[in-house]
């Protein structure tokens, strides 16, 4: 089921970043490194591609109507980040305008969306960001262990001797009443 739900997402994912831009400006493919992080790691959101005099880069998330920003990152003349409303401690930005978000949680998942500027022009990149429970993956198998199958095993044994024991006992007294 949830790999279904996990190649539906990438469909999405693929949809969301071939959109053409409505600005007008370049697109950005994105990347979730890794692919499909689980609760309490750190996953990174960034360009497949690094452009050379990146300028600035700003990050927000949710739709385009709805988004919220979450910083804005500026390289030049000299590294400086802007804390916008949905900014919080474990958003971090990167030199090459990724977004590394620390002890990634399911609240985290949203549609993020990238703006670099760069002094060859601006582009614009956009990317779901799927967060599991580690549980969610393809169910392990839980057996019982080797020393529980032994005691199960002795415990029949004793069970199935007593059994025969009593039948005996009771054949043996019939038998000696006759």
């Amino acid at each position: 089921m949830n790999s279904i739900i996990a190649c539906l997402l990438s469909s999405y994912l693929v949809l969301i970043q071939a959109a053409p831009n409505a600005t007008g400006n370049a697109t950005i493919d994105l990347i979730v490194e890794p692919e499909f992080p689980v609760v309490g790691v750190t996953v990174f959101l960034k360009p497949k591609t690094v452009s050379e005099k990146i300028t600035s880069c700003s990050w927000a998330r949710g739709e385009d109507a709805t988004y919220t920003e979450i910083l804005v990152y500026e390289l030049r003349p000299a590294p400086k980040i802007h804390k916008k409303a949905g900014y919080n401690t474990r958003h971090i930005p990167g030199k090459d305008c990724s977004l590394s978000i620390k002890n990634v949680s399911k609240a985290d998942m949203d549609v993020y969306i990238l703006q670099r500027n760069a002094s060859t022009g601006t582009a614009i990149g956009k990317i779901y960001l799927l967060v599991i429970k580690e549980n969610e993956g393809p169910e392990k198998r839980k057996g019982l262990s080797t020393a529980s199958i032994a005691v199960i095993f002795v415990g029949c044994l004793l069970g199935t001797a007593l059994v025969v024991a009593m039948i005996s006992y009771q054949v043996w007294k019939d038998s000696a009443k006759r």
